[in-house]
């Protein structure tokens, strides 16, 4: 596992490692489903609760969050970085909580596929 973080934050430039342990961290910290990752909005985020809103697309009721403090820790890191991204892509306008270098939502494949990547890496690194 831990070998997955570290390729998480190796992942290619600047602005990709911290989307990347971000995802991690809201996947394994919060126990959200993909679906409900690729779903989130900025708006989702409450700072001072330190909460996410989730949607209940799949249960049928929205749901409040609390957020560990590892997952307030990256999301305030990423956050920044984020708004940098949509700036420099013409996207400020963009909802989405994860956003890909190109500005455009994050999609469950792509997350899927990230997540295989780490991992590949990580046990290739193990060898």
């Amino acid at each position: 596992m831990e070998a997955m973080w570290r390729e998480a934050a190796r992942r290619g430039g600047y602005y990709s490692s911290h989307l990347w342990v971000t995802v991690l961290a809201l996947l394994y910290g919060t126990g959200l489903r993909r679906g409900e990752l690729e779903r989130l909005d900025m708006a989702a985020f409450d700072r001072v609760e330190g909460t996410l809103r989730i949607d209940g697309r799949k249960t049928g009721r929205e749901r409040c969050v609390p957020l560990p403090e590892m997952v307030l820790r990256c999301l305030e890191a990423y956050l920044p970085r984020r708004h940098n991204q949509l700036e420099e892509a013409g996207s400020l306008g963009e909802r989405a909580l994860l956003v890909t270098r190109h500005g455009a939502r994050l999609t469950g494949y792509a997350v899927s596929n990230g997540i295989r990547r780490c991992v590949k890496l990580s046990s290739e690194s193990h060898r």
